[in-house]
């Protein structure tokens, strides 16, 4: 009996060795990520599943490759034949935003919604159309006085730079200025009155996301651009009225009952898009950033607060304030940055890491053979409290 059950013993732990030499033969294998590189996608110190997939990589994909002897993980950016370029933060592939291609990573969240969003990180110098309602619900009270000047209008604190949330939820800071945002927030109308405004600024261009409400009319959303290189004497923000606005696009009309609506503001590579309710109402692309004006010439920098709310007539209650950032890419090292461009050949990839300025990838050492990819990162499976599929 002894004998029998060693026996069946020996063969449990022979075919348990053969079916973990299986998996890691045919299937995937598990690898320690040990930079920040790919942060906040990937956090330095978190073991990662790597499917074995040898069909060509999409754009986007989470690639695993070996270099210097370590498994390496980064995202594919560039595909075999295209005409790469870095400027401005942005990937751009034969001479187009990269995110005109089709789908864009997720955004960075960089501000997350919390009860005390707008009271910590955005201030009026004329707060008097503004009132805390209850902790996380601010009321928009613009009916009397336009509160689109820059004195009423709520500013956005800091600057945005390339930070991210660590899995705690504190904010990692980073050092490099970027230019595409997103803000998200929920609003309320408590009359079908006037319209409420979002500002989102780059570089020399103000971009004007405006919801639009009518008391015998379904509301609409309009986006609109001003440049300040257009600004004559006499034209200021101060004074809105005196802003030349170009009107770019204007959604359908957008039906919705009563309470909360989730709307989603974007400049993303050069494309703004509106969703409200998590439908997309209203998208444009335009070519490039103006530049802002100074006295030393034009600057490529965006000054002043990115981000400004505020209303024309209107009545509304906001909630649940975000801001997420894009991918930023910088300049640093030579392979398709500071004006040089790459050009692939069929059988190469050039990848990046998310976290731009502490990453080595293909700025640095260039393309990379898509032969020498060993697979996808498809899943974090260490700690237990980070499980998560990888997109």
């Amino acid at each position: 009996m002894k004998h029998r059950k060693l026996h069946r013993a020996f063969w449990v732990f022979a075919f348990g060795v053969l079916a973990v030499f299986a998996a890691r033969t045919f299937i995937g294998d598990v690898y320690w990520v040990t930079s920040p590189s790919m942060e906040p996608t990937i956090q330095s110190g978190e073991l990662v599943f790597v499917r074995y997939d040898r069909r060509r990589p999409l754009r986007n994909e989470l690639v695993v490759f070996r270099r210097e002897g370590e498994a390496v993980v980064k995202r594919v950016a560039g595909l075999g034949g295209e005409s790469l370029r870095i400027s401005d933060g942005d990937l751009y592939v034969d001479g187009r935003p990269a995110g005109w291609l089709g789908e864009r990573p997720q955004p960075i969240v960089c501000i997350a919604p919390a009860a005390d969003t707008l009271r910590e990180l955005f201030h009026a110098s004329d707060p008097s159309a503004w009132q805390a309602e209850r902790p996380g619900l601010w009321l928009l009270d613009a009916r009397g006085a336009s509160a689109l000047s820059t004195e009423r209008m709520l500013a956005l604190r800091p600057d945005i730079h390339d930070d991210h949330l660590s899995p705690t939820g504190e904010v990692v800071a980073g050092d490099e200025q970027v230019g595409d945002l997103v803000f998200e927030c929920t609003v309320e109308p408590r009359a079908a009155t006037g319209s409420f405004h979002v500002q989102l600024v780059e570089q020399g261009d103000v971009f004007d996301f405006a919801l639009v409400l009518a008391p015998d009319d379904p509301a609409v959303v309009r986006i609109a651009r001003a440049q300040f290189a257009q600004f004559e004497d006499g034209v200021s923000f101060d004074r809105p009225e005196t802003i030349p606005w170009e009107l770019l696009v204007q959604s359908d009309h957008i039906e919705w009952g009563a309470g909360g609506i989730r709307l989603r503001f974007a400049n993303v590579d050069n494309e703004l898009r509106a969703t409200v309710a998590g439908e997309v109402v209203a998208i444009q692309r335009y070519e490039k950033n103006s530049k802002y004006p100074s006295e030393d010439g034009e600057r490529g920098l965006s000054i002043g607060p990115r981000i400004r709310l505020g209303g024309d007539g209107c009545l509304v209650a906001l909630s649940a304030v975000s801001v997420a950032r894009d991918l930023h890419y910088t300049d640093r090292d030579k392979v398709a940055t500071n004006g040089a461009k790459l050009t692939l050949s069929p059988d190469e990839l050039f990848v990046l890491g998310d976290n731009s300025a502490k990453s080595r990838d293909s700025r640095e050492w260039g393309a990379l053979p898509v032969s020498e990819v060993i697979g996808r990162a498809a899943w974090v499976v260490w700690p237990p409290e980070a499980l998560r599929a990888l997109r």
